[in-house]
C-alpha cells in the first residue's frame, strides 16, 4: 500500500566500508528480523527492513532530546519522513504490494506525533534523527538450530 514506507538498511564491509552486494542485502531483508541483528556492545536490535505506516505506533528506544521531552520509553505516531537533500522515495514492489523504499541512508530524520493522555491536549509533534549502528547479522540457516 501506499501509505506505507520501508527504510531499508544499509549493510556495509567491515574493510573499507564498501557496500555489500545486492544479493547479500536481499537476504537479510527475506531472513532476518531485529532478534537477527545486534547493535555492537550488545546495545539493542535493528530492525534490517524498517516497515512503518502512517499512524502506526512508534516507540523511542535510543535518544534523548531533552528541548523535545523526548527520551527512551516515549511513544509516539509515525507521521512521516525528512529526506535528504537530493533523494525521494522510491516504488517497490514487496510481497505483491507497490510500496515506497527508501534506504536509510538517505533518511534525515523521522516526523512523529506524539501520543496525547488527554484528547483535549494540542497534537504536537517530535523528530528522532537517522542513525548508523555497527551490527552483527546472524542469518538463520534453514533447519538449524539458532543456539
Amino acid at each position: 500500500p501506499m501509505h506505507t514506507i520501508l527504510i531499508k538498511g544499509i549493510f556495509k564491509k567491515r574493510k573499507g566500508g564498501d557496500i555489500k552486494s545486492e544479493q547479500f542485502h536481499r537476504l537479510v531483508y527475506n531472513s532476518c528480523g531485529d532478534d537477527n541483528i545486534v547493535a555492537s556492545g550488545n546495545n539493542g536490535r535493528v530492525d534490517p527492513c524498517l516497515k512503518l505506516t502512517v499512524g502506526c505506533s512508534i516507540r523511542v528506544s535510543e535518544y534523548k532530546d531533552p528541548k523535545q521531552k523526548v527520551v527512551k520509553g516515549v511513544t509516539g505516531k509515525f507521521y512521516g519522513l525528512a529526506l535528504k537533500a537530493g533523494h525521494q522515495l522510491r516504488e517497490e514492489i514487496w510481497s505483491g504490494y507497490k510500496v515506497n523504499v527508501i534506504d536509510a541512508d538517505e533518511v534525515d530524520y523521522v516526523v512523529c506525533e506524539r501520543v496525547c493522555n488527554d484528547e483535549r491536549d494540542p497534537v504536537c509533534y517530535f523528530t528522532l534523527p537517522a542513525k548508523k549502528f555497527t551490527v552483527t547479522v546472524k542469518i538463520p540457516m534453514n533447519g538449524m538450530s539458532k543456539d
